[in-house]
């Protein structure tokens, strides 16, 4: 026995204050039946994480039980019924209560109905943010209940709802932000230039606007305005590398494929990038060659980062990556 510990070794004193605590929430509950499941989780608990994670966790799983008991007077039957409740935020919480039900009760966690619940969660955070006292409001519920009907038939998804209802609710954001209580024309054309690949998912909600509100605007990109702004956003992007990137080899990771889409107008997929940095040729302190289909694309490139890695670029380019 060690020293100081009398007649009890630390592994009995905790299993000891384990089963104490545990007996204190069992007066908790209003039913016998929570209490007797409450303890049998302290003693799963017990067995399977020890006495001392037993005695310093038991309080704060009394609360989930508690809450169990005020909702469904007894154990849930699914776990549809528990995200539904607690969301998947809160049963990330109660990890070991979650796996108790799984292992004793089979209440096993669902991917896909974890995942729906979510989605519907962030669906209610949006609907949240628009009351239905003002017309932009009303236009995003009344869409969002259109879109609930195709959900009910079988024709979408809680996900594709979500998709579909993101970019109706950045349009009513500008919409608002302008004073206006519906977007015309010339708010839409300033929406898809600042996001032009949004231009199919926010078609539906502007048609369910011309029907509705008996307005006509229609989705469309114009180019050249579209290829100017990302001109303006690949240039910010160059600009921010140059002021805070690092002065080593691995900064051309990010600095090649916009260099490349703001110099040339071409976009590599990630894919390519290992491969395309492995055939880059160096030219000068200030640039380099990246090859892409048989042809030279030349990028400058910050003069610290050649200056530094000069003699590795002219050795072999790919080995200083």
């Amino acid at each position: 026995m060690p020293a100081g510990r009398v007649s009890c070794c630390l592994d009995c004193y905790w299993a000891k204050t384990a089963r104490n605590r545990l007996a204190i929430d069992q007066n908790g509950f209003s039913s016998r039946y929570m209490a007797k499941e409450f303890g049998s989780f302290g003693d799963w608990l017990l067995k399977t994480y020890g006495g001392k994670t037993a005695a310093l966790s038991i309080h704060r799983y009394f609360t989930f039980f508690l809450e169990i008991e005020k909702v469904w007077g007894s154990l849930p039957d699914d776990y549809r019924s528990l995200v539904g409740h607690f969301k998947a935020e809160g049963l990330r919480r109660v990890q070991r209560p979650m796996r108790w039900l799984s292992a004793i009760h089979e209440i096993k966690p669902d991917p896909e109905i974890r995942e729906e619940t979510s989605e519907r969660t962030r669906l209610d955070n949006i609907l949240a943010l628009y009351p239905s006292s003002t017309i932009a409001g009303q236009a995003i519920h009344a869409y969002m209940a259109k879109l609930q009907m195709r959900l009910c038939e079988g024709k979408t998804t809680t996900r594709s709802i979500r998709l579909a209802l993101t970019p109706a609710v950045g349009l009513s954001q500008l919409v608002i932000r302008a004073g206006h209580d519906l977007p015309n024309q010339k708010l839409l054309d300033a929406y898809l230039t600042d996001h032009p690949g949004q231009k199919a998912a926010i078609t539906g909600f502007i048609n369910f606007l011309n029907r509705e509100y008996q307005i006509d605007i229609k989705a469309r990109v114009g180019p050249k305005l579209t290829r100017r702004n990302r001109r303006k956003k690949l240039e910010a992007a160059l600009c921010a590398m140059m002021q805070n990137g690092s002065n080593d080899a691995g900064f051309l990771r990010k600095w090649a494929p916009v260099a490349l889409e703001y110099f040339h107008d071409v976009k590599i997929p990630k894919r390519m990038l290992r491969s395309l940095l492995e055939s880059a040729e160096y030219v000068d302190e200030l640039g380099v060659n990246l090859v892409l289909n048989s042809r030279r694309h030349y990028i400058p490139v910050p003069k610290r980062i050649l200056t530094k890695n000069s003699d590795a670029f002219r050795q072999t380019f790919s080995k200083s990556l």
